[in-house]
């Protein structure tokens, strides 16, 4: 064990490790719980705590939705596709992301340099660069603050996916959206718009919104 432990910790650069303070901080609030006989750095035990927890917050999968000739020519179907399909892409990512972090951790893994990064990051409360490419979040967010907002953000397409694979496919128009949750609220609204003129045979140009 003190053998693969050697390897673990000249594995993981020490470029990578939390400050002084931010280690300090962290080994007041958990020296009371930690395990006398855990000899692993105090922020490698606690970045595998968090990722244990910010992994249990994220569902397991997202089913995609089921295309057919007939929903695929619906615009808000093509749209809320798109969003379903990038939000399994994300999750599957991030999920992926979290278990490698805890094998890392345990010291049943070793990391990749990708690992090394994701675990400084993690490690500092930031959030990876692989996590925010399919959308904006503000600077100041911090990565629990990111986990709990995508949690919601996979909830509600979620009962998207349900509402699509329902016999009355039509619940996809009298469906309430958080706008603000989706990858791409601009692709909402004009789907929207389509999906409008669609009906009543309006042209799009005719269409505004008041």
């Amino acid at each position: 064990m003190i053998g693969n432990l050697l390897k673990m910790q000249q594995a993981v650069s020490t470029d990578d490790l939390p400050s002084a303070s931010e280690m300090a901080a962290t080994t007041l609030v958990k020296r009371a719980s930690v395990d006398e006989g855990d000899t692993r750095p105090t922020w490698i035990r606690q970045l595998q705590s968090s990722a244990d927890a910010w992994k249990s917050l994220l569902p397991d999968r997202l089913r995609p939705l089921e295309r057919t000739a007939e929903n695929i020519a619906d615009p808000l179907f093509r749209c809320f596709d798109r969003e379903v399909s990038a939000g399994t892409t994300l999750l599957n990512t991030v999920r992926d992301d979290l278990s490698n972090v805890i094998k890392v951790c345990s010291g049943t893994t070793k990391p990749t340099n990708y690992h090394r990064d994701l675990m400084s990051d993690l490690a500092k409360g930031l959030i990876p660069t692989s996590w925010r490419r399919y959308y904006t979040t503000p600077s100041t967010l911090t990565v629990i603050q990111w986990i709990n907002d995508f949690a919601a953000r996979i909830r509600q397409l979620i009962e998207i996916s349900e509402a699509a694979s329902s016999a009355d496919h039509g619940n996809l128009r009298g469906l309430r959206v958080w706008l603000g949750g989706l990858f791409m609220p601009e692709a909402y609204i004009t789907a929207t718009r389509q999906a409008v003129a669609q009906t009543h045979g309006w042209a799009l140009e005719e269409l505004f919104l008041s």
